[in-house]
């Protein structure tokens, strides 16, 4: 099975894994294939089993390998946040 995003971007079911939500019931998960936008490099991504194609889980925005994903610092998020709620715009223009 296969589904192509519209910008063209192609992911592949490569299969099905079992999976224990955190309840403790067991469900399965369908594993995607793609390759790396930046690299190439072919890299997995996990949807519920029953998601058939790219509209039904936001996970198929990924679209870099782990190493090439954006790597966000919860501390530095909470940092530009701080900075947001107390930037001033008549400030900055002065």
């Amino acid at each position: 099975m296969e589904t192509t995003s519209k910008d063209g971007f192609r992911w592949v079911r490569v299969g099905e894994e079992p999976h224990t939500r955190s309840d403790g019931t067991p469900t399965t998960l369908g594993v995607w294939q793609a390759d790396c936008k930046q690299c190439g490099k072919p890299f997995t991504i996990k949807t519920p089993a029953a998601v058939t194609w790219h509209g039904e889980s936001g996970t198929f925005a990924t679209r870099h390998c782990e190493e090439h994903r954006l790597k966000r610092d919860r501390n530095d998020m909470h940092a530009f946040r701080s900075s947001l709620a107390s930037f001033k715009p008549e400030a900055a223009q002065a």
